[in-house]
């Protein structure tokens, strides 16, 4: 079920697993064996459409390729994180985009263009640290708040390292591959800062 996308297609898998459940029931009622058809089958759409419902929140609110939070969930995070922040401290939001990711993604193909942006996502967050909040935004976009920076400094110093490891090549479909990323950084120091 989680794995299906066609609502046909759950409602064929659902179908073919009911038809399963009652041949299995009625083999063992005529060994002279008991198991119940309809509690089973009301058990396995009950948790068939539970799976569902998770699978569509989830989907909701992250990105089915990275599995990273998408776009409304990083707003959502960053107002919360705007939120919590003390009134004397520093919120940095950093926007990376993959250079040439078109050329890759229509050169090597959609394939390659998955393998790229999974790597990319799995880059940023070795270099991240548990706090930050990192989020695909686009298709070839990242944001990235940080909640670790406490001065302009070590954002900017975060940018270059992150850009650094970026322009390191890729290794997709046994072939090297070089691309660069483009970050914007945006600073708010939160109301009440005196500096």
């Amino acid at each position: 079920i989680w794995r299906s996308q066609h609502p046909l297609d759950i409602g064929i898998r659902l179908l073919i697993a009911t038809v399963g459940l009652w041949e299995i029931c009625l083999f063992l009622f005529t060994q002279s064996g008991w198991i119940p058809l309809v509690p089973a089958t009301l058990a396995f759409i009950m948790t068939s459409g539970g799976v569902l419902a998770y699978k569509t929140l989830y989907t909701t609110y992250h990105d089915a390729l990275t599995g990273l939070p998408n776009r409304r969930q990083f707003t959502k995070k960053l107002r919360q994180l705007k939120k919590s922040k003390h009134r004397q401290s520093l919120l940095t939001v950093l926007c990376l985009d993959l250079d040439r990711f078109k050329l890759i993604n229509d050169g090597l193909g959609h394939k390659a263009g998955d393998l790229l942006l999974i790597s990319t996502s799995e880059r940023l967050k070795a270099i991240l640290k548990s706090g930050d909040i990192l989020a695909r935004v686009g298709a070839d976009e990242f944001a990235i708040a940080l909640n670790s920076a406490s001065k302009e400094d070590e954002a900017i110093d975060l940018a270059k390292q992150l850009q650094q490891e970026l322009n390191l090549p890729f290794n997709l479909q046994e072939q090297k591959t070089f691309t660069t990323v483009s970050i914007g950084i945006a600073f708010d120091r939160l109301e009440g800062d005196s500096s």
